[in-house]
């Protein structure tokens, strides 16, 4: 727990010389910080976000700020103590529903120190193996000595990994790393044996070498290649439903012009063509209904945040002991 404050309490020093590098924004550039590693799932879909966002809005300049570490709490607390007069947003996600209960006492609260803006989008998970893995469930129930990656305790692969343990009736070896990109390197080169990973990136690698298991959807994708995938259900691993819900917020105290401008700029990425066309394409859901309004997707997290904590009181977030991989 030292260590966790002492790692906050930097991260706070950093974060208060944070007009350096925002300290231009205060007209034009709209900075996203994704608080996993380049290149996992949520930097794929924050990518996306400000290719089709800066589409429609020419006179501003969008950034992506990846700021990894603590299953995305870094992240968060940046954007929580954002400088005034910076347009900084946080691409939350699962993660920070669940942060409270894993990484409790957090320096800010996850529901009242941030202006909610809305959802984009949910995905499913898929499992994936290393190269030469083999690609059937009672290997993974039954083979010795597993290693399962996650980004960090209370991630969505963390969480996913939960589910998996859980409906195999075993525990795999953990391995931690600052977001599924750097994972994803060590499941290619055979350094780990596991991984939870979005959609989004998994699909990239459909028809290569690591063994693909299952998706955690309730029902079969139906974009191509992705439904070919079975679901973990239909693979006799009940309890395994999930997906990772990605929104926006801003720091609290954000001016109420701002934020409806803001949520105005999401809806219109969301119902972007290009852009819904390429996250249906990746398995995704996009937002619809109360859930695109700030109100509606305030609510829904603190759904969330009740939901994992009466989850993960029945089971444990350390699931097997844990192995720590900075990258």
């Amino acid at each position: 727990m030292n260590i966790l404050r002492a790692g906050f309490s930097l991260l706070l020093a950093t974060s208060l010389a944070l007009p350096l590098r925002f300290g231009h924004a205060e007209a034009a550039v709209v900075t996203l910080v994704v608080p996993f590693a380049r290149g996992g799932p949520a930097d794929t879909l924050a990518r996306d976000f400000v290719a089709a966002a800066a589409s429609h809005a020419p006179d501003k300049i969008f950034q992506v700020e990846n700021v990894p570490g603590q299953g995305g709490s870094f992240g968060a607390l940046t954007v929580a103590k954002a400088p005034p007069g910076a347009t900084v947003l946080l691409l939350q996600n699962i993660a920070h529903s669940v942060a409270p209960s894993v990484h409790a006492p957090l320096p800010y609260d996850t529901l009242e120190d941030f202006a909610y803006v809305g959802m984009i989008e949910a995905i499913p998970m898929a499992v994936l193996g290393r190269p030469g893995l083999p690609a059937h469930v009672e290997h993974l129930r039954s083979a010795p000595g597993l290693s399962l990656a996650h980004a960090g305790d209370g991630s969505a692969s963390h969480l996913c990994g939960l589910l998996l343990q859980r409906a195999l009736g075993r525990r795999f070896t953990q391995r931690s790393y600052d977001g599924n990109a750097p994972a994803m390197v060590d499941l290619l080169a055979g350094r780990v044996d596991l991984l939870c990973d979005a959609t989004n990136s998994a699909r990239s690698q459909l028809g290569q070498s690591l063994s693909v298991y299952g998706i955690t959807s309730p029902s079969r994708l139906t974009a191509h290649p992705l439904n070919a995938l079975p679901t973990l259900a239909e693979l006799g691993l009940s309890g395994t439903d999930m997906s990772v819900w990605f929104g926006l917020v801003a720091p609290r105290g954000i001016d109420k012009t701002e934020l409806e401008r803001l949520n105005e700029m999401l809806r219109t990425v969301v119902a972007d063509r290009n852009f819904v066309a390429k996250q249906e394409a990746n398995g995704a859901t996009l937002a619809s209904g109360a859930r695109l309004t700030p109100d509606g997707y305030k609510a829904y997290v603190a759904s969330q945040i009740a939901h994992w904590r009466n989850h993960l009181s029945t089971t444990s977030p350390q699931a097997a002991p844990e192995g720590r991989t900075p990258r």
